[in-house]
């Protein structure tokens, strides 16, 4: 666990994927060995944020991961840019779907409330 936040600490936005899924599962795996269940991978994200990725970030694909990356990224921008109603639009449209942005030192994260 501390190797996994120091990788993610120091990385911060540049984290690869690749190491923090390997860490993500050996976490999962752990948590299994003592009868802890972690939320599924598979859980799907709500269909209805590729509509919301379209009217706010431009995202013009099908995929509700794909529309949630774009959500996220587009929200990133608006806050780099100090553009609170547009970041906050965002985030309260993602709210509405069930769902919380999660602000962390490697990157926002979306998870269900």
């Amino acid at each position: 666990m501390t190797a996994a936040n120091t990788y993610l600490a120091g990385a911060a936005d540049d984290a690869a994927t690749s190491p923090a899924l390997r860490a993500a599962d050996m976490l999962e795996e752990l948590a299994n060995v003592l009868g802890v269940k972690l939320a599924s991978k598979g859980e799907e994200l709500p269909a209805e944020l590729v509509a919301l990725a379209h009217e706010q970030a431009g995202y013009e694909g099908t995929s509700p991961d794909e529309a949630a990356e774009a959500l996220l990224a587009a929200r990133q921008e608006a806050r780099k840019a100090k553009n609170w109603a547009v970041a906050d639009a965002i985030r309260d449209g993602i709210t509405a779907l069930g769902l919380v942005v999660e602000d962390t030192a490697s990157g926002a994260r979306l998870r269900t409330k």
